[in-house]
């Protein structure tokens, strides 16, 4: 089975605008026992792409050029869904998972990691207008362990930094 769907979004609040076309499609297929689904697996593409927000104060600006897409394979029952692949990018950053979440109990166990060097910290200031006056530099990668239950969250992994720099204008 396929969906496909597209549809403006806009709003605001006090603290937040965001307005574009927002984009998803989704192929799954069920596993039948009888009429009873027993099972699902598929793939799931979001593209809001074309989607500005714009969070107050310098938080957060994601212009209409700027890619946010997420695709994500996964299969699952009524008790827990396997991530078998989850690719997130936003603007040039890329960060790929896989995992299990169950429902009974309630619990996530995530791996999330980026590609080399994919993570430029000088361009998060297009995106996080606050970090503009000091001019990041260098690049960023992760590969973190994420174990969640509702009473905690354990995140282990590693992180690299090569070649970081940043400049506190308002210390000299």
């Amino acid at each position: 089975m396929s969906i496909t769907m597209s549809a403006p979004v806009k709003g605001s609040t006090p603290e937040m605008n965001f307005d574009g076309p927002l984009s998803a499609s989704a192929e799954i297929r069920p596993i039948l026992q009888g009429t009873v689904v027993k099972s699902v697996s598929g793939k799931i593409d979001l593209d809001a792409s074309r989607l500005k927000v714009d969070i107050k104060g310098g938080l957060f600006r994601k212009t209409e050029v700027m890619p946010l897409l997420v695709r994500a394979q996964l299969e699952g029952n009524e008790t827990e869904t396997l991530l078998r692949g989850l690719d997130l990018q936003f603007s040039d950053l890329k960060v790929h998972g896989k995992g299990r979440i169950t429902l009974e109990p309630m619990a996530a166990k995530l791996d999330i990691s980026t590609d080399s060097g994919s993570i430029r910290l000088e361009k998060f200031s297009a995106f996080i207008p606050l970090l503009e006056p000091y001019q990041l530099k260098g690049s960023l990668d992760f590969n973190t362990d994420l174990d969640w239950k509702p009473a905690a969250l354990r995140v282990s992994g590693d992180v690299k930094l090569l070649d970081g720099s940043f400049f506190l204008k308002e210390f000299l």
